[in-house]
């Protein structure tokens, strides 16, 4: 029994190490949820163990070809006919890093480790056998663009499937330079692909390289969660989940951006599919009369250009004719094309005198980037005819004055009717009237040296108003009824220089030194406005308003409260 005993030791021994191995099999392995994955879609490892532990699976290994997204553990204790057994669970979510036949290797935990779980990755193909749930896809035309020209660059996200939680990177360039600017929102809707029915959702991009030679666009990934394929699962509950994590990419796209042709010399480079350029006359091109300002407004329209890069207007100076030039307005609109620049420039312009005047064309040059040729857009030249002001004045104390200011009082003599129409007086009486008129025509003089020499406020008259103030007046009033900033603010500087020839106000002295409240601040709101953003909505009833309230209160006999006392005390040293 004892050599039995001994020649059978090497043989339980060997049992025993079998045993030994299989139950450490069975006590530690691994599963995945399928066995063929696309690139870009997670999947589920589940590592289970039946043996109580204190550690965690090293994961290490599988940092070579596998991404692992997230983890969870979790533990169950159940007692059978008396006897405890616990199980853990370790449920990994992966992602491969490149497609073919890749292999799960071994993951060890203490002294046990799973056995290798082979595994196929196949690339995002979307046929009518074989349909994607969600594929992507990008399109950029053209792929030769000029430099500066606009490139639009499209990404299609097509779904068969709920989507959430979805996020997509920003486009970026990844080689060249350029200017990126997004089309508006998103688009939604249906197609039919490889006869499957797919929900599209479309987003765009313009694009505009800054320098000739190649331009990479970096590929864009979009990661989202659909519902899960139960289905197709290989694994008990625990691997039915509602959700699963899916990434796609686009590909790269590269550009071979042109430089300027050599036969283009202008000095504006502006590469459009169309540009046109016109213009608008706010009194519809007919009734220009001396004296009255009348808005010129010149637009440029450019497909496929931003408005900042459309060029100023250079616009020739005609004599008799006084222009005043508003802040631009810039605007880029979206159409299915990309991007429409329109550069707006308004002017006013005011007639000195009558006649007819010519307005010099405008051409602008640019490169139609479809048929690769030069083209001149033209605004063709214009001959304006001015008619006299109906209200022209004759020059000279004869013209007709403004409402006199308070404290500058008009002296008038009134002669009685009576003595205009009493006969001629004779006899003796005759020489004393004379000697009476001669008196009185003394003390005028003296009255008048005493005046010159000590004039005082109350005193003083109103010099003669000539005819520049009066057209003046008159622009002023036309130009805030039709809300013309830059005619109005010239309207009110020429009535200043008329009204103080010899030492005018700034607008910033008629600000500090006006009485009115009402006119200071239509005076300060219009100049704010010049130089803000909005210039084109400034109105003109609150300046045209408090200018007239304040000339009007002039004429009053009291000089309280008087709009330009303080001002005229100013300019007179006073």
């Amino acid at each position: 029994m004892v050599t039995i005993a001994r020649h059978s030791h090497p043989i339980t021994l060997l049992w025993l190490l079998l045993a030994l191995s299989t139950s450490a099999s069975a006590d530690f392995q691994a599963y995945v949820d399928r066995s063929t994955v696309t690139l870009g879609e997670t999947f589920e490892l589940l590592i289970k163990s039946d043996t109580k532990t204190n550690s965690s699976p090293d994961l290490e290994p599988l940092q070579a070809d596998f991404e692992v997204l997230s983890q969870s553990q979790s533990s169950s204790i159940s007692v059978v006919n008396g006897e405890f057994s616990q199980v853990s669970q370790w449920s990994l979510t992966l992602m491969a890093k490149r497609s073919g036949r890749l292999t799960i290797p071994p993951i060890s935990i203490g002294p046990y480790s799973t056995q290798p779980v082979p595994l196929r990755v196949v690339e995002t193909v979307n046929t009518a056998d074989e349909p994607n749930d969600v594929y992507i896809e990008t399109e950029t035309t053209p792929d030769s663009p000029y430099v500066q020209a606009q490139v639009i660059h499209t990404l299609r996200i097509y779904r068969r499937v709920q989507m959430s939680n979805g996020s997509l990177n920003e486009l970026n360039i990844n080689k060249g330079d350029a200017i990126v600017e997004r089309l508006g929102e998103d688009k939604n809707y249906e197609q039919t692909v490889n006869g499957h029915r797919y929900h599209v959702l479309e987003r765009r991009w313009a694009i505009f390289p800054q320098v000739s030679g190649p331009l990479q666009i970096a590929p864009l990934l979009l990661q989202a969660q659909i519902p899960g394929n139960s289905s197709r699962s290989r694994l008990p509950g625990f691997f039915s989940r509602d959700l699963r994590t899916i990434r796609r990419h686009s590909k790269a796209t590269t550009l071979d951006v042109q430089p300027i042709p050599d036969t283009y010399k202008e000095a504006n480079w502006l590469p459009a599919r169309q540009l046109i350029i016109n213009e608008i006359w706010s009194n519809g091109k007919d009734a220009f009369i001396q004296g009255q300002p009348v808005t010129r407004t010149i637009s440029i329209l450019a497909e496929g250009l931003t408005s900042g890069q459309l060029p100023e207007l250079d616009v020739a100076e005609v004599d008799e004719l006084r222009v005043y030039p508003e802040i631009p307005s810039l605007k880029n609109m979206l159409s299915k094309d990309g991007i429409r620049g329109l550069r707006q420039q308004k002017t006013a312009i005011i007639p000195n005198n009558s006649g007819e005047y010519l307005l010099p064309a405008i051409h602008i040059s640019w490169w139609d980037t479809e048929t690769k040729q030069k083209q001149v857009a033209t605004l063709p030249a214009r001959t304006i005819r001015v008619k006299p002001s109906a209200a022209s004045p004759v020059l000279g104390p004869a013209a007709e004055t403004l409402t006199p200011l308070s404290g500058i009082s008009e002296t008038t003599q009134e002669f009685p009717a009576a003595a205009i129409e009493a006969p001629l007086v004779t006899g003796p009486w005759r020489w004393v009237s004379l000697l009476l008129a001669l008196g009185w025509a003394g003390s005028l003089a003296f009255g008048g040296y005493y005046l010159r020499r000590k004039p005082t406020i109350s005193e003083i008259t109103e010099p003669p108003v000539n005819v520049n103030a009066q057209q003046a007046r008159g622009a002023l009033k036309s130009a805030c009824q039709a809300h013309q900033l830059s005619a109005a603010r010239a309207a009110l500087i020429d009535w200043v220089k008329a009204r103080w020839p010899e030492k005018p106000p700034t607008l910033a002295t008629l600000i500090q030194q006006v009485g009115s409240a009402s006119l200071a601040e239509a005076i300060q709101a219009m100049d704010a406005s010049g130089y803000a953003d909005g210039a084109g909505d400034w109105d003109g009833t609150t300046l045209w308003d408090g200018f007239s309230a304040a000339t009007a209160k002039a004429s009053e006999p009291s000089d309280q409260n008087d709009a330009f006392s303080d001002l005229f005390r100013l300019q007179s040293g006073g």
